[in-house]
C-alpha cells in the first residue's frame, strides 16, 4: 500500500520529491518496520507513532533505513520488548545514515546502547531515563543534545569525560529541579556542571530560586561554556546572575 501511494504521487508529478506522512501503529512489528526499507526512493524524514507495543529490534530497523536522515519516534506509554535479535543489526546500524533522532517516551537501554555505533549528530529525548543516555554522551559525532522532562545529572556527569565539548545542550523542565536541593545535591550539581564539556547551554523552566543561584555559580566555574540561556529566572535574580556570569554571553 505504501509503495502504491508513493508511485501514484511520482507518476502524477515526477518532479515532486516524495515527503513521507506520519505513520501510526498500535503494534509495530519487525516485518512492518522493514517495509520502509523496501521503497524505491527511501524517505529522508520519517515520523512514527506507536501506541501500544513494539520491540527494540523493530525500532532499530527504522534507525537502519538507508537514506533516512531524520527519525521522529513517539513511543509514550508504549511497551517495548527486548528481543535478542537486535544484536544482529549492529552492522546495519553502523551504516545508518541517520543524523537527527527525536524520541518522546522512554526506551530500554538496549536501544540507546545500540545507537553508539551510529553517526547521529542531534539527539532530542523527552521523558527518558537519564542514566540510559550516558553511553551516547561520548559519541564524537554527537554535537547537539536536548533533554526534556529528563534527569540531566547523569548526562552532565558523562559530559565531564568527553574528549571534546558538546556544541549545544538544552535542558527543559528537569524533574525535581523546582524543589530546593539539599546541600549534598547542590554539591553534586556544582561538581558536574562546573566540569561538563559544553559550549552552549540552555536551561528552561522548572527551576527554583535557590537552584538558579546554584546553577549560575557552577557555570561561572566552567571553562568550556561560551554561551548561556537561562529561561524562567525570576526578574529580581537576573542582575545578580548577570554579574556572576560576566565572562560568557548570557541571555534570559
Amino acid at each position: 500500500i505504501l509503495q502504491i501511494h508513493h508511485d501514484a504521487i511520482k507518476s502524477a508529478n515526477p518532479n515532486v520529491e516524495f515527503v513521507f506522512p506520519k505513520f501510526s501503529f498500535h503494534h509495530l512489528s519487525v516485518k512492518e518496520a522493514q517495509t520502509f526499507s523496501d521503497f524505491k526512493i527511501p524517505p529522508k524524514e520519517l515520523r512514527v507513532y506507536i501506541n501500544k507495543s513494539t520491540s527494540v529490534c523493530a525500532l532499530l530497523h527504522l534507525v537502519a533505513i538507508k537514506g533516512l536522515e531524520q527519525l521522529d519516534l513517539f513511543i509514550s506509554n508504549c511497551t517495548i520488548t527486548v528481543d535478542s535479535q537486535y544484536t544482529q543489526l549492529e552492522k546495519a546500524i553502523q551504516n545508518s545514515t541517520l543524523r537527527n533522532l527525536y524520541v518522546i517516551g522512554g526506551a530500554p537501554h538496549e536501544f540507546f546502547d545500540a545507537l553508539q555505533v551510529t553517526s547521529i549528530r542531534r539527539l532530542e529525548v523527552w521523558s527518558a531515563n537519564g542514566p540510559e543516555l550516558v553511553p551516547l554522551v561520548n559519541m564524537t559525532q554527537l554535537r547537539v543534545l536536548w533533554l526534556g522532562y529528563t534527569d540531566p545529572l547523569p548526562v552532565l556527569d558523562g559530559l565531564c569525560q568527553r574528549e571534546d565539548a558538546l556544541e549545544y545542550l538544552k535542558i527543559y523542565e528537569p524533574p525535581n529541579w523546582d524543589r530546593d536541593w539539599t546541600q549534598e545535591e547542590r554539591s553534586v550539581v556544582t561538581t558536574v556542571l562546573s566540569k561538563a564539556k559544553i559550549r552552549e547551554i540552555v536551561i528552561r523552566n522548572g527551576v527554583s530560586r535557590s537552584n538558579w543561584r546554584t546553577l549560575s555559580a557552577a557555570l561561572v566555574c566552567n571553562d568550556h561554556v561560551r554561551k548561556v540561556f537561562l529561561i524562567g529566572v525570576p526578574d529580581d535574580l537576573k542582575e545578580d546572575i548577570r554579574r556572576k556570569l560576566d565572562t560568557v554571553e548570557l541571555e534570559f
